[in-house]
């Protein structure tokens, strides 16, 4: 088994239907952890939560910082109602205190309310493309309230790539399934100053080695049984799609002028 990061202390509450949990571990910090689902429709959640999760921090885009921990089944006996989560390494993400998620209704924060530079909020649209992120919802995207404004997170990325939560090396080579029209990413094109952004973003993503793209796919933990067919499927699949970037830029552009206008773009 891959060494854990941390160890639970505490149980604080649980989220999403049981699967997600609060939990308090042994650095004094609370996450939220995921318990990996041996269902065929949700096996590969964990390594698509890792995968997407070390891609986006080594492109310095908003994600919680996240942490491997194994749960034992005592501790799941004792804090859980739910009879289907298995003992084992599990995925953990910072819990964000004092966060709120995008508004039901209307936009979200206005332009001079948010923190995070124009770059990572162009970033965060042009990367879910390249993962294939079906599920960019109002829900999924966080703002923390901090002493000068909002911060942006983006948050849970257990549905990407082709075939999402159960994919494989046959539906990694269908074609992405790009899903542009979202709220949250109208939201994002009426804070940018230009469409230059995108671009810049879609070439920095471009540049990824492809040693690093290796490396991390070759990260994943053992335990949650991925094959090696499977680990080079995803490293084609994502050495390929981000040479798309600047088309899907185009795409994106084509897709909102007539919705924003000239707002800002």
């Amino acid at each position: 088994m891959q060494e854990q990061d941390i160890y639970p202390i505490k149980h604080i509450a649980a989220l999403r239907g049981d699967n997600a949990h609060i939990i308090e571990c042994s650095d004094g910090k609370k996450y939220v952890v995921k318990f990996g689902n041996k269902k065929k429709k949700r096996e590969k959640e964990l390594v698509n939560e890792y995968v997407v999760g070390q891609l986006a921090s080594h492109l310095s885009l908003p994600v919680p910082p996240s942490k491997l921990v194994f749960i034992s089944s005592d501790f799941i006996e004792k804090n859980s109602t739910r009879k289907t989560l298995h003992a084992g390494l599990q995925f953990a993400t910072l819990y964000i205190e004092d966060s709120i998620g995008f508004p039901p209704e209307g936009e979200g924060p206005l332009f001079e309310q948010i923190l995070n530079k124009e770059e990572e909020l162009a970033g965060i649209m042009i990367f879910d493309q390249w993962v294939n992120n079906t599920d960019r919802g109002r829900n999924n995207i966080l703002f923390e309230n901090r002493q000068h404004g909002d911060y942006v997170y983006m948050i849970d990325h257990g549905r990407c790539f082709p075939g999402g939560y159960g994919w494989n090396c046959k539906t990694l080579k269908n074609s992405p399934q790009y899903r542009l029209k979202m709220p949250v990413y109208k939201w994002i094109l009426s804070m940018l100053e230009s469409e230059e952004a995108l671009y810049l973003f879609a070439e920095r993503m471009k540049a990824v080695p492809h040693e690093k793209i290796l490396n991390i796919v070759d990260g994943i933990p053992a335990e949650w049984t991925i094959t090696t067919d499977e680990k080079e499927a995803l490293i084609e699949f994502l050495i390929k799609e981000k040479e798309n970037s600047r088309e899907v830029v185009d795409l994106i552009l084509n897709h909102y002028r007539k919705l924003i206008g000239s707002k800002r773009l």
